[in-house]
């Protein structure tokens, strides 16, 4: 949301916006053609899709030494860069922030790579090569 509100909202050509804007469905009402008001929740919770992520980026946190919160990105085909979706980082427990710092340490890099979208949020402490 942070980022969100630095977007200017009026008298705005088209071409000067710099932060895109996405919106994601989390209860489906109509879909290709057919209204769905009548289908249970949970039946049009199925229809929605996954996304494939990866880390790019590591936030140290208060914990020393490990990554206390991830920057997660997907691949865009079009543009052939990755672009960061989410900060992510709540609810991890210290065992699984050393196991996700520690299967990650072999990948980092000293700096985002070209086919990184511009980040413009806080600036990760640690980068790491996109991978599986």
């Amino acid at each position: 949301m942070q980022i969100l509100s630095t977007r200017a909202r009026k008298n705005v050509l088209l071409s000067d916006i710099k932060v895109d804007v996405c919106i994601f469905a989390f209860d489906i009402l109509y879909l290709n053609g057919q209204a769905l008001l009548q289908e249970q929740l949970e039946i049009r919770k199925e229809i929605g899709d996954t996304l494939d992520l990866l880390p790019v980026a590591a936030f140290h946190g208060k914990r020393t030494g490990v990554c206390g919160s991830f920057l997660l990105a997907c691949y865009d085909d079009n543009n052939e860069e990755y672009q960061g979706i989410c900060k992510i980082g709540i609810g991890f427990t210290e065992a699984v922030c050393e196991e996700c710092s520690a299967s990650l340490r072999s990948k980092v890099i000293p700096e985002p790579k070209h086919s990184y979208y511009h980040y413009t949020g806080e600036m990760p402490d640690v980068w790491f090569e996109a991978a599986e």
